[in-house]
């Protein structure tokens, strides 16, 4: 609605009714509009957008921060590695780019290059974690796994969003970690712990559920030991080659796992 709002003939109001999450995507639309010449209004829990003309000038697309975060989780399950991805920015548009930040605690330092990042492992990850996804809902699969592979105690909030994703994504979480004997428990009050390090005893089937992430959240775990993922395709939805470039950007020889 906010892409198409400067091209109706009265613009477009919008009334957010309830609590907004996920809000840094209303955020990085604004901005997006914004650097087409086409300004807006976001006042408290209304935005408004009259009409308006687009400037005709190019835009470069970042890459995506969201698929970055299943890279950051193999450097934290490994015991050392290096990895360089191209396409994103230090003064990142996108909600999820908090993901540098968040990792720092799993040990994995960002060095931002031209054109790109450098992501290495050179620290230990911690005993306990805790965060609030409120605004990142896309990274709280893959830190759960990160979590869980390597055994450590953490606490989620801000899923309010995640059974309402391409599937009940904590149903999802709870059903697969469990598969390696960890535990994803519902607190109440929209607070989530995390307990169990994984154990493989044999070649665990991942369900993916239709949903890309699961996919693509769960196969770092192959580092640690053989696993399968049911339906590997369905990572099209986002990242179509992600098998492929995945091999391309990680040499496993690197990782002593």
């Amino acid at each position: 609605l906010i892409m198409i709002a400067p091209t109706l003939p009265l613009g477009l109001e919008i009334k957010i009714q309830e609590k907004l999450v996920s809000r840094p995507y209303t955020d990085m639309t604004l901005r997006m509009l914004d650097a087409f010449g086409a300004g807006s209004k976001f006042n408290e829990n209304i935005i408004y957008i009259s009409p308006q003309i687009i400037n005709n000038q190019g835009l470069t697309i970042e890459s995506d921060w969201s698929a970055a975060s299943y890279y950051y989780s193999i450097l934290a399950l490994s015991d050392s590695g290096k990895i360089s991805l191209k396409g994103l920015q230090k003064n990142s548009w996108q909600g999820d780019s908090i993901l540098s930040e968040m990792m720092e605690i799993f040990g994995i330092k960002t060095q931002f290059i031209e054109n790109g990042i450098s992501i290495e492992k050179t620290g230990a990850p911690p005993r306990k974690f805790e965060a609030d996804f409120e605004d990142c809902p896309d990274l709280a699969q893959t830190i759960a796994v990160i979590c869980g592979g390597l055994g450590i105690e953490a606490y989620f909030t801000g899923l309010s969003t995640l059974k309402i994703k391409e599937t009940d994504r904590i149903a999802a979480l709870q059903n697969e970690l469990k598969k390696v004997g960890v535990t994803f428990e519902d607190m109440g009050n929209d607070r989530y712990k995390l307990t169990g390090k994984a154990t493989f005893e044999e070649t665990p089937s991942f369900a993916t559920y239709k949903d890309h992430r699961m996919a693509m959240a769960f196969a770092p775990l192959g580092l640690l030991h053989p696993i399968r993922i049911q339906e590997p395709d369905v990572v099209v939805k986002s990242y179509g080659k992600f098998w492929e470039k995945g091999e391309a950007f990680v040499d496993v020889n690197q990782f002593k796992k």
